[in-house]
């Protein structure tokens, strides 16, 4: 009788897999390469993870990291990384050691570290090593960036005196690196602003509601990608 199941025997396909791509690779030695051949290497190499001339990338699956800018405070990040991955810890530069949680609802990895206060801002390194389901362990150094400065924030108008229903055109500069950029009214209207080329400038435009007559403010928001904020009024006068 048969067993449904020999565990004493699960290195065979392994091992029939291995000499299977030999065979491949000794076909395209002598005849040339064939899509088909190719393809069935890299799908064999994957499902049981060695190496191959066409699939030396799986030897050391790289991870993502973000957000890439951050504050100092104890902030999150990320890790993209390839799907054989069963544990990664990171080590920071600031004498933490963590183990990431795998979040399957966003299907990244993520672990809270602390960043402190009066961290300088500007480049550092931390040490990420994977571990995949194989036993496999890969040691890579990712960066991200320490921003605790607001970005840089000039505001205009050339509207200051207007009548309701006029269109009123907002300009702005900021950082280079700000990443959201707009405008709110009188009446709580979110106005996005955005780039032109051309001017050089960030442009927002703006339809005066029926508001009473006198002096209202509107307030300018610039927010970088480590979320500093930095925000501008501007003062206009509705006339009849």
């Amino acid at each position: 009788t048969l067993p449904a199941l020999n565990e004493l025997n699960n290195f065979i396909p392994r091992l029939w897999a291995r000499e299977r791509v030999n065979y491949l690779l000794k076909q395209i030695k002598l005849h040339g390469e064939k899509e088909e051949w190719i393809k069935e290497i890299i799908e064999l190499s994957k499902k049981f993870n060695f190496v191959t001339p066409y699939t030396s990338f799986l030897a050391a699956p790289r991870s993502t990291l973000r957000p890439r800018v951050i504050r100092p405070a104890d902030p999150y990040i990320f890790i993209k990384t390839d799907e054989l991955v069963t544990r990664i810890i990171v080590k920071f530069p600031f004498g933490e050691t963590k183990v990431a949680e795998f979040d399957r609802e966003l299907n990244l990895w993520k672990v809270r570290f602390i960043v402190p206060k009066d961290t300088p801002d500007g480049k550092y390194f931390c040490t990420v090593i994977t571990q995949d389901r194989f036993g496999n362990q890969f040691t890579e150094k990712l960066s991200y960036i320490i921003d605790s400065s607001p970005p840089y924030l000039k505001v205009w108008t050339t509207s200051e005196k207007v009548m309701k229903g006029d269109l009123i055109a907002f300009f702005a500069q900021a950082s280079k690196d700000t990443e959201y950029l707009y405008v709110i009214t009188p009446d709580k209207e979110k106005v996005l602003m955005r780039y032109e080329t051309e001017s050089g400038y960030s442009k927002g435009e703006w339809k005066v509601p029926a508001l009473n007559s006198g002096y209202y403010e509107l307030t300018v928001i610039a927010i970088d990608f480590a979320k500093n904020k930095s925000s501008q009024k501007i003062k206009i006068q509705v006339v009849e």
